[in-house]
Parts: structure tokens; sequence; C-alpha cells
């Protein structure tokens, strides 16, 4: 049996993958739990009545999971939004000059180990981060990231339709009447 000072920890990492490469964070710490939900919803029939009602199975919904990472850079006197938060952050928000169905917070996979089963592929729908401890200039050292995702095998942005070209435009302040015009009293 290996010695608890010979196993390699493993950490949990949080990172990009649509688009591919935009990121990742790795864990200072490993979570003391990930939970993920799993809903199923269930709708009581009409006309069904009692303690016991006859129920019909409506749709499934994606799994959603759960994390609270904890990072502390007190020792190294470094900035804690710099170091690690700032890269959680970025999974949350548009990739600057992203265009189109990619116009979106990226896809992100949290891995932790090879349980498969812990692996979970979506995107970030929530993080809330509380600072809890500052340098005398009140640089964050210390912070707590709850993470929630839900699950979801493709993401795209939804695009609005292209707006039709109406080939005669009103007339504005340059038309008849209005400055520059011809007509009124709108020009000198």
């Amino acid at each position: 049996m290996a010695k608890l000072s010979q196993v390699q920890l493993t950490p949990l990492t949080i990172k990009c993958i649509d688009p591919a490469g935009a990121g990742e964070v790795r864990a200072m710490f490993n979570p003391k739990e990930i939970q993920i939900t799993k809903k199923v919803p269930w709708q009581k029939q009409k006309g069904s009545k009692g303690d016991m009602p006859d129920l019909e199975f409506s749709e499934a919904e994606a799994e959603t999971a759960q994390v609270e990472l904890f990072f502390d850079t007190y020792e190294e006197r470094k900035d804690v939004y710099e170091t690690y938060v700032k890269g959680l952050r970025a999974m949350c928000l548009i990739p600057a000059g992203a265009t189109g169905k990619n116009k979106r917070p990226p896809q992100v996979m949290l891995i932790w180990g090879d349980k498969k089963y812990l692996n979970f592929k979506g995107v970030i729908t929530n993080l809330a981060v509380k600072y809890t401890m500052f340098l005398p200039d009140g640089t964050p050292v210390r912070a707590t990231a709850t993470v929630s995702l839900q699950a979801a095998a493709k993401v795209k942005a939804k695009v609005p339709p292209p707006r039709p070209r109406n080939p005669n435009p009103p007339a504005g302040p340059s038309g008849p009447g209005g400055p520059g015009g011809t007509g009124g009293t709108g020009g000198p």
C-alpha cells in the first residue's frame, strides 16, 4: 500500500473545450464535494386523484453540477483574482471578437482524475465568488468560488435573423425641408 506522502494528487480542472484552448483553471485545493443533480420531471395526469396519482413522464432535463473551490494566495502575496478567479470569470463571458453562433461564453469540461462519472461537460450558469482575506492595501488573497454548471452536448448563441434592407429609407434631416435639402427653411 502506498504511503500518503507518495500519493500524487490530481487537481480538479475546469477547461474550455469550445472554443478549444481558451483557457483552464486548476483548483488550488481539491473540493470536499461535488453535487450533481438530475431532475426527472413527472406530471400528474388530468383527472388523477388521491394520494397515489397517475403520473406521466414529460421530458428529460439536463443534469446540473455544483462545486465549491477554495483559493489562497496569502503566502505568495499574489492577487487571488488575477491568479485564479479571473480565469473562471472569463469562462462566463463572451470572448472578445466572437461572432455569430460563437458569440457566447465557452463550453467547459470539469475534469477530476479518471472517474468519468465525475467529469462534466456543459456551461457555467452561475459563478459566485466570496473574497475572505485581504492584504493591507486591499488586494484579495483568499477566495471561495461556487461554480454551477449545466450539462450540454453542444452549445451555440442565438443569432438574430438579418435585418431586411429597406430600398426606400424615410426622408431624414437632409431630405426635403431639412438642412441641405431643397425647399423649406432648414438651410441658409
